[in-house]
């Protein structure tokens, strides 16, 4: 076996039942994939701590004890804790850190039977949307390697659409696990917020803050997602339990092709009206609408973001002391936050509360938002942090912003699921949306739609 020959965690959890393929087998030819690979989606592996565990998991199968994720091989963020393997943050640092104990998430994976098998590439302190980093280098497309992977959970997007892992670790501060999977063509689940522990995370900006699974197909998330929130949940706990008893009744979906700031490119907003049909398809009632707040929550955002992350690097010690130490990109942000008065962040703070006041009645008449994840598909590197649109320069972040962070904003989950590709042949992407807790609807849907599509 030269490569692991799986497309989904599902077939592959299959393949073992059936005793098609060893863990031992599996967990090798990765751990050869990855250091074949060129693309840098992972900065180190765990070779000999994989290799006892596929040999564990390979005796689990021959007694019939496998564990929920047995044996299934995962790249984890390098903000994530594990104990006895370097987690730098992305920082040069942290170049030397090395973790006592694993944080809640990673141990609930290798509890549930997955194989860590090493760290993935991240923006620096997981504060951009790029991965390309001055100190560990840049994370090229899988599939165009002159193009960015999106960040800041770029490598974990990468690896699972490369092929090397079925299923990753990343986490979402504005737009960090949805925009890399959308810019590579993969699943990404931001979840309710706080329903997934992150002890042992990192922390970017505390109250926006989230992990959650990255997969070949919604399907695989919601399998990753069960055994997080099952195992390591947040303060808020676990989302809603879907009532298994209850007829499939059509759901009441929104979507927003029109009204935003800057208008998606027509192959994006074709993988829009593609899923919208294929939803009205299924039997669901969809009704196109226009969401007003989408074009004052980039600012929002900043406002309320930029502090709080500054205040983290502050009580870490870092800024403004070791500001040398920091990537360009980053301590432009930093010293961007600092700019940003008091009273200006409290304005924020109070658009926040009134912007999830209108998400929770816009949910009362909904039940799911169906939007683009991006404005863009994955712009080159020479052009990462103003590629052109509409024959003109943009900052990235325009083309990001207004369709992401009212999630981080409102504690919403959000789901990005690969539908189509452009002419030039990179991904694009469309994103679902739900209430609070309704994370496990969400995964429901995003399993429907992209059944219906394939």
């Amino acid at each position: 076996m030269t490569r692991p020959q799986f497309r989904s965690a599902h077939e592959l959890l299959d393949a073992y039942r059936f005793d098609e393929v060893s863990p031992v087998e599996v967990i090798d030819a990765t751990l050869r994939s990855i250091s074949d690979s060129t693309i840098n989606a992972f900065w180190r592996v765990d070779a000999d701590r994989a290799a006892s565990a596929a040999r564990y998991a390979e005796d689990a199968y021959r007694r019939g004890t496998p564990r929920p994720l047995e044996g299934v091989p995962i790249g984890v963020k390098d903000i994530i804790d594990t104990a006895g393997m370097t987690t730098t943050s992305g920082s040069s640092m942290f170049a030397d850190r090395v973790p006592d104990a694993d944080a809640d998430v990673v141990q609930a994976l290798r509890d549930a039977g997955a194989i860590i098998v090493g760290k993935t590439a991240t923006h620096e302190f997981a504060y951009g949307v790029t991965t390309v980093n001055p100190r560990y280098g840049t994370t090229h497309h899988p599939s165009s390697p002159g193009h960015i992977v999106g960040g800041s959970s770029g490598g974990s997007a990468a690896a699972v659409t490369d092929g090397l892992v079925p299923l990753a670790l990343g986490s979402d501060t504005s737009v960090s696990i949805r925009e890399p999977s959308a810019f590579c063509g993969c699943v990404g689940l931001r979840p309710t917020h706080d329903s997934i522990s992150l002890r042992g995370v990192t922390p970017l900006a505390p109250s926006f803050d989230a992990v959650g699974p990255m997969a070949t197909t919604a399907d695989d998330a919601s399998l990753m997602a069960e055994v997080l929130w099952t195992r390591s949940p947040g303060l808020a706990g676990p989302p809603a339990i879907l009532d298994a008893t209850v007829e499939f009744s059509p759901l009441r979906i929104a979507y927003m092709i029109e009204g935003w700031p800057l208008t998606p490119i027509p192959a994006i907003l074709d993988a829009v009206q593609l899923a919208a049909n294929a939803l009205r398809n299924l039997g669901h009632r969809l009704v196109p609408v226009i969401v007003d707040e989408f074009r004052s929550c980039a600012d929002t955002f900043t406002n309320a973001m930029l502090p709080e992350s500054l205040e983290v690097h502050r009580r870490m010690g870092l800024w403004p002391e070791r500001h040398a130490e920091y990537g360009a990109d980053v301590s432009v942000r930093l010293r961007a936050a600092e700019a940003i008065t008091l009273e200006v962040h409290l304005g924020a703070l109070a658009d926040r509360r009134i912007l999830r006041e209108r998400m929770n009645e816009f949910f009362r008449s909904f039940d799911i938002l169906l939007t683009p994840t991006t404005a863009i598909t994955a712009p080159t590197i020479e052009n990462r942090d103003t590629p052109e649109y509409d024959g003109r320069l943009y900052p990235l972040r325009d083309l990001l912003f207004p369709f992401q962070v009212t999630a981080p904003l409102c504690g919403l989950p959000a789901l990005a699921l690969p539908i189509g590709r452009s002419s030039s042949g990179l991904p694009t992407s469309v994103m679902l949306t739900a209430a609070p807790r309704q994370d496990r609807q969400l995964l429901q849907l995003g399993s429907q739609l992209m059944k219906e599509l394939t």
